[in-house]
């Protein structure tokens, strides 16, 4: 028996707003990492401090394909309701306790050293909250409606996003920067501990997903599922790392790269060029339950050929428009929309990879191997930009990893399914 549409929202609440928590931290952090460079280590050298903060920011992208271990193989042995339980808690305690770190000119070294921990604290239960939504989510839907119920899975991490940069701009304009570097930041660290216990008290009132509830009564519960996906469903994983080529690479182009390629149509100063970041992602965010619907109603495999063709394309046509034309402005929100598109089927053909005693655990490694590999992207860009010296050098990146990740889509076998 299926769950009603009231149940439904109930369920895409309390389970993105984890997400939302987990990207709302780590927006906040890299937005307010001026202050924070100047709050937690010494004045001799603003742009080393400003590195090592970000390094801190880049350590935490490493360990959460450790936390996505974790707690893939803890939701593929206890359940999925607490597992997503104990990731949220324990995302939720860094954020306060971000929130009352003393500075460098308090404690000295070990300053730096508590915020690195704050954000391996907060990085790690965040490497199960995607696969664990992206499980739930799946597990929660009927076959008829299991791709627009998982569209939801990348709303609440986007909309983290969406809400810090809202805020960030709020205090910014509404305080001074003495306030901000003494309470400001700090508040909207605790703002997001509160966010956090919120979500906890939402995620109680769920029940265990029917597919679990089965799994436990039959006794297939597996003991050491981490071993288990790695022996048998290498192939998987490889697969899921190609479906997400383009998806993972193409978010710093999305938040980053398009508001400053729009700075050169606008010739737009640092609060517009921030505004456009936020219209970007709203612009991504907003259609994706409708395009999981329409991978519902018609083939989801046809769908996901078309976007990447036409994302190629549209690549080729803004490679030949004039920088900063009106055209190449309509050109970036049509790419726009089409990654949104892939958004919103992501999730449903990462998790229908592997059968129900194993998904969690398969989709924690597949998703944080595949983000890790993505999160180069920028670094990747930088690095060929110095030799090519054009920044459409990116749009190159992006139209690489559509090509990957359209090969693995043209693969796809639609009506063989794991959801067992």
């Amino acid at each position: 028996m299926g769950y009603t549409k009231r149940q439904q929202r109930s369920i895409i609440l309390a389970i993105n707003i984890g997400n939302t928590l987990e990207w709302y931290e780590l927006a906040l952090y890299a937005y307010w990492a001026p202050i924070l460079a100047d709050i937690f280590f010494d004045h001799n050298s603003p742009t080393s401090n400003l590195i090592n903060v970000f390094l801190i920011l880049a350590l935490g992208y490493l360990i959460r394909p450790l936390g996505g271990l974790f707690f893939g193989r803890l939701g593929d042995r206890i359940g999925r309701r607490k597992a997503l339980l104990w990731s949220i808690f324990a995302i939720s305690i860094p954020a306060v306790g971000m929130a009352f770190l003393p500075s460098y000119s308090s404690i000295g070294i070990l300053a730096p050293i508590l915020l690195c921990i704050m954000r391996l604290l907060q990085s790690f239960p965040a490497g199960g909250e995607l696969p664990g939504s992206f499980c739930y989510l799946y597990e929660s839907a009927q076959p008829s409606n299991r791709k627009y119920l998982t569209s939801w899975g990348f709303v609440g991490n986007q909309l983290g996003f969406i809400v810090a940069l809202v805020e960030c701009l709020f205090f910014e304009k509404f305080l001074s920067h003495e306030d901000l570097v003494i309470w400001g930041w700090r508040l909207s660290f605790l703002l997001g501990g509160l966010i956090g216990i919120y979500g906890f008290y939402l995620r109680c009132t769920l029940k265990e997903t029917p597919f679990w509830e089965k799994l436990e009564q039959t006794h297939k519960v597996v003991s050491s599922p981490i071993k288990e996906v790695f022996l048998a469903y290498k192939w998987k994983i490889a697969k899921g790392i190609g479906y997400s080529a383009i998806t993972s690479s193409s978010f710093a182009a999305l938040s980053a790269f398009f508001p400053l390629y729009f700075d050169a149509l606008f010739g737009t100063d640092h609060s517009i060029n921030l505004m456009l970041s936020i219209a970007v992602l709203v612009l991504v965010t907003l259609p994706l339950p409708f395009f999981g619907k329409l991978a519902d109603k018609y083939n989801y495999k046809t769908i996901l050929i078309f976007c990447s063709v036409l994302i190629l394309l549209l690549l080729m046509v803004l490679r030949l428009l004039p920088m900063g034309s009106l055209y190449a402005l309509s050109i970036c929100i049509c790419l726009t929309l089409s990654f949104a598109c892939l958004y919103a089927i992501l999730p449903f053909i990462l998790t229908d990879l592997f059968p129900t005693q194993l998904r969690y655990t398969g989709i924690a490694i597949t998703y944080n191997l595949a983000d890790s590999i993505g999160s180069l992207t920028p670094v990747a860009g930088i690095y060929l930009l110095q030799f090519a010296g054009n920044q459409m050098i990116y749009f190159w990146i992006l139209a690489l990893c559509t090509l990957i990740s359209l090969g693995f889509y043209m693969a796809i076998k639609v009506g063989r399914t794991t959801s067992k």
